[in-house]
């Protein structure tokens, strides 16, 4: 498929008055447009992998970063039209925090990761065991107490894989 480099996309930006919003990847494009559909802001979210030249996620944003720097020196009119979002993660603890004004760093890694919802169990059940998604509300109701009752652990999971990251040379448990 034609991708549009950053350059253009950003000018469509300015002249169709409808902000480009650069997010990490695919699947927040749609979470976060339905986000936004509870506010009267039109915005295009777009996932940096779907510009020429760049990566997924938040490498691809940082990589773009330069770039889209240079744009905004170049023509400041264009700055009102153009934002990126990064979910948290390791680099706020190691303070490599980006310094663009343009990038709104979230508070939390990874918004999909915060929605334990009826519609999302149902997916992930259909997806991994291709049943069709029809659970009855008691099998539901189990399997989100079932995944309640673990997140202990993976939060101290979380915590030993946050060590390993901003720790130099830690081994781990």
């Amino acid at each position: 498929t034609l991708k549009n480099s950053l350059e253009e996309e950003i000018i469509a930006a300015f002249m169709t008055k409808l902000p480009v919003v650069f997010v990490e990847g695919i699947d927040d494009m749609k979470i976060y447009s339905n986000i936004n559909r509870l506010n009267t802001l039109k915005l295009n979210f777009t996932a940096i992998e779907l510009i020429e030249n760049y990566q997924e996620g938040c490498d691809g944003i940082l990589t773009a970063a330069p770039e889209i720097e240079q744009l905004l020196l170049k023509d400041n009119k264009l700055s009102p039209f153009i934002l990126a979002i990064l979910d948290r993660d390791a680099r706020i603890y190691r303070n490599e925090v980006p310094s663009y004004s343009f990038i709104l760093l979230l508070n939390k890694y990874s918004i999909e990761n915060h929605f334990l919802t009826d519609n999302n169990i149902k997916f992930l059940v259909k997806y991994v065991t291709n049943i069709d998604g029809s659970l009855d509300d008691i099998t539901l109701i189990k399997i989100k107490e079932y995944i309640l009752s673990d997140l202990d652990k993976i939060y101290y999971c979380s915590l030993e894989a946050l060590k390993n990251a901003v720790t130099p040379n830690y081994n781990g448990i």
